[in-house]
């Protein structure tokens, strides 16, 4: 209720404002003022708590970019592994042709283990390269999602504090 309202009031009535209508402009002072102090006392103690929790998730965030980074990291040197793993398989399947005509069944099958564990060593780089990107992915998009949270609380404001002040000057 304002002022407009109450001239309306006094303005459109033929008689008096009664103690009762004085006594409805208060009740509705009151309940429009205990609304809008709830309303900022919320505000305030919401926006509080979701700057104290975006700079909890700051710190996690900057844990999580960290492992990020270092799986980034595994996977490249597992990529590595990979091409080092690639460059033995082709030596053993070399080393296979390079074999004389007349080689013994002995140096065969000894070509053939290289070949078996070259292709098995491969095979492990492979998989485990794919595992680490696999992490790599989830905390990424985790990261991603922090920060999405992050920027959300974050982006609370504090609310106008105007009744409080008005409050805090009444009592001094």
């Amino acid at each position: 209720m304002d002022v407009q309202e109450i001239l309306q009031m006094v303005q459109q009535g033929n008689t008096r404002i009664t103690p009762a209508e004085t006594r409805q402009i208060l009740s509705t002072l009151r309940s429009e003022s205990e609304t809008y102090l709830h309303a900022v006392a919320v505000g305030v103690v919401m926006h509080h708590k979701a700057q104290q929790i975006a700079q909890e998730l700051a710190v996690k965030m900057q844990d999580l970019e960290a492992s990020y980074k270092t799986a980034a990291s595994r996977v490249n040197n597992l990529q590595q592994a990979i091409d080092q793993a690639d460059l033995a398989l082709r030596r053993a399947k070399a080393d296979k042709i390079m074999l004389p005509g007349n080689a013994s069944p002995g140096q065969v099958a000894v070509a053939d283990k290289a070949i078996l564990d070259a292709e098995r060593a491969l095979q492990q780089a492979q998989s485990n390269v794919q595992a680490s990107k696999n992490l790599a992915a989830q905390q990424q998009r985790q990261l991603a999602d922090l920060q999405a949270v992050h920027r959300s609380l974050s982006a609370v404001k504090q609310p106008d504090l105007t009744p409080i002040r008005v409050l805090l000057d009444a009592v001094r």
